[in-house]
């Protein structure tokens, strides 16, 4: 994806949150494409406030911000390998930060 299409996709997205404002799943793909544009304050004032704290979308968006800011890389490619997670869409932004850990 190109920025603008992570614009473009969350356009949809605030459609979409609408209908569900109260979906996990939403609000996560919201706050990935954020993650995406770099815009760091945006996942956490206008989604991680969102989600439940203890959800999986939560605790992957926190984890993707602390990528961000460089914070604790070593303990924080610990946490994502011990995170389980059941939802594909979540394995898949795991996957992803950890090879992106692994640069």
């Amino acid at each position: 994806f190109e920025q603008a299409e992570y614009t473009i996709s969350n356009q949809y997205l605030f459609k979409l949150q609408r209908y569900y404002p109260q979906s996990n799943l939403v609000n996560f793909l919201i706050g990935v494409n954020y993650f995406h544009l770099g815009k760091k304050a945006k996942v956490l004032n206008k989604v991680l406030n969102k989600l439940d704290e203890k959800s999986a979308s939560r605790i992957l968006l926190a984890m993707a911000r602390d990528y961000s800011a460089h914070k604790n890389l070593k303990n924080l490619e610990a946490d994502l390998k011990n995170l389980e997670l059941n939802f594909p869409i979540y394995k898949e932004f795991k996957s992803y930060l950890l090879k992106q850990l692994e640069r």
